[in-house]
């Protein structure tokens, strides 16, 4: 079966911000303000499945099959509910109806967000070298969020109900199978037989089922069944089912929840003179806590309710001391710091132990405390009247500070069906997503032409190191380093209304991996890759009109 995602949004935002500057004396001044903030965010999600013999798009003929799965209920009657007929707090599953447009999985998920703040910042100049700086802010975010999901999928679990029923030997002579046990000796697995109720196979006799011997094997061991179509047919009304009854689901899961906090800034400023800045600050912060809309495993189920899993809010203290300094007839501008990002109830999706539903789930949560702490450095010279040259540095290093233990199963070097799964402990580990090394260098040079038009040549260079693509620390899933280099030519009119720029990215065409993923045992442990694009060039025109 061939996917394809389709991904739709519609997001509208509102911002108010009113402020109060107030120059209390020669020396203080101070800011004050409130602040709100409304998002409402619609999502439509669809994975779409393609060529797939009609599994999808038609609805499932169920044979003999249909008459037992009847007795767990009207949903096992009637088929299963759509998307808009969803009821809140509930998963209903049922036989599936089939979806004319082909939709394997659909979500439509909204997210409104109100937030609002008020603060005040004082600045108090102690003389012409010294300055301070000390802030408040109270903020609350308000989250209200409602998911519809609807999907198709194949299990076993009606079998487990109905299959007393269907498992007499009375059933399988019926069907030339002598009994339950003969069935069984000769390959007819429950997957097997939901197959053959439904119309979808066929057995394979070795021997007459007018006259056989019950002391020998009633089936082709090696191949018991047949597909009633081919596996290769592009469309087929009995298609095989490879992993169980075809069921579709369909759930609505609302919740809202509030979260609030109140965080400061102190900063000191040191300027001995006019090209120097030192200066030392202590900020602390929080992101609001969310929902896992979109993500499977992002339910919180009780027998009698289903909402979105939630985690709480993150909080940070930020340490920096940093300096800027001006130098050669301010020619030369130089911004250094070193850094301390100290979080607590990190913010992370990793797979994780729920001992509320005894099991391991792929979630958003909290990992507890973190640190991320380094050292950066920043240079642009005016070389000449006509050229820039800007370099940049960074050096870093993160830490997952609390016990988070997570479910390996996705390592092909110890597969889970040979070996369980693991629990991996995060202590110690890199935070995912973030290069101990980044550098970028980038140069412009300005070029006045005859009719006052001006061209800019330009040429960029950066550099990432490699990091973690997983709160795991392994090899085959750590993205290698990457060095891209970029070059233009931009040409501007007299006036700025008329732009032209031809540009050459990834001039060197370097093999650049933007993700990486590793896979599980149901797809043979696959690792995949995304790449960033391999060199390409063009050029683009850009006209304004109007006052630039």
């Amino acid at each position: 079966t061939n996917t394809g995602n389709t991904v739709l949004e519609d997001v509208w935002n509102l911002s108010h911000e009113l402020q109060l500057f107030w120059d209390v004396t020669d020396d203080i001044f101070l800011t004050t303000g409130i602040y709100f903030f409304a998002s409402d965010r619609k999502q439509d999600f669809t994975i779409n499945a393609f060529n797939s013999q009609g599994r999808v798009n038609k609805a499932a003929n169920y044979g003999m099959l249909g008459t037992f799965l009847g007795f767990l209920g009207p949903d096992y009657q009637t088929g299963h509910r759509t998307l808009p007929n969803a009821v809140e707090n509930y998963t209903y599953y049922g036989l599936w109806g089939g979806d004319a447009e082909g939709d394997l999985y659909h979500h439509i998920n909204t997210n409104y967000i109100e937030q609002t703040a008020i603060y005040t910042q004082a600045e108090w100049t102690l003389n012409e070298s010294w300055a301070v700086k000390f802030g408040l802010r109270y903020a609350e975010d308000n989250k209200d969020v409602l998911e519809r999901r609807g999907y198709y999928f194949e299990d076993m679990f009606p079998f487990l109900y109905v299959g007393s029923f269907i498992k007499s030997d009375a059933l399988y002579a019926a069907y030339g199978l002598v009994d339950a046990a003969t069935a069984q000796a000769n390959g007819i697995t429950d997957l097997a037989w939901v197959n053959i109720l439904m119309g979808n196979a066929t057995t394979n006799f070795v021997q007459s089922p007018l006259a056989y011997d019950p002391s020998l094997p009633l089936l082709n061991p090696t191949n018991p069944i047949s597909p009633t179509c081919a596996y290769d047919s592009v469309d087929c009304d009995t298609p095989m089912r490879l992993q169980g009854i075809p069921l579709g689901g369909v759930s609505l899961a609302r919740d809202s929840k509030t979260w609030s906090k109140l965080t400061g800034r102190f900063n000191v400023d040191w300027t001995p003179n006019d090209q120097t800045l030192v200066y030392l600050s202590y900020t602390t912060g929080y992101r609001s806590g969310g929902f896992g809309l979109g993500i499977a495993d992002a339910r919180t189920a009780t027998p009698t309710k289903i909402t979105p899993l939630s985690y709480d809010l993150e909080e940070i203290r930020h340490t920096e001391l940093g300096y800027k300094g001006e130098f050669f007839d301010n020619t030369l501008q130089v911004f250094s710091s070193i850094y301390i990002y100290d979080y607590s109830a990190y913010q992370d999706q990793v797979t994780v132990f729920d001992s509320v539903q005894n099991t391991y789930r792929d979630i958003p949560t909290n990992t507890g405390d973190a640190v991320n702490q380094g050292w950066e450095i920043e240079g642009t010279w005016l070389a000449t009247d006509n050229l820039t040259i800007n370099a940049n540095y960074s050096l870093t290093q993160t830490e997952y500070q609390d016990e988070v233990f997570l479910l390996i199963d996705d390592d092909f070097r110890a597969p889970s069906s040979l070996y369980g799964v693991y629990n991996y402990d995060l202590t110690g580990q890199n935070l995912k997503g973030i290069p101990e090394h980044k550098a970028v260098v980038w140069a412009n040079y300005s070029i006045s032409l005859p009719n006052d038009s001006r061209m800019n040549l330009a040429a960029y260079y950066s550099f990432t190191g490699e990091y973690n693509t997983d709160s795991i620390d392994r090899a085959f899933d750590t993205l290698p380093a990457r060095h891209q280099t970029d070059v233009s030519a931009i040409w501007t009119n007299v006036d700025g209304s008329l732009t032209v720029r031809a540009f050459v990215d990834n001039l060197f065409d370097n093999r650049n991996f933007r993700a990486l993923g590793s896979g599980g045992m149901g797809n043979n442990y696959r690792l995949t890759g995304s790449m960033i694009r391999d060199r390409n060039f063009g050029i683009d025109v850009t006209k304004r009109f109007g006052d630039i």
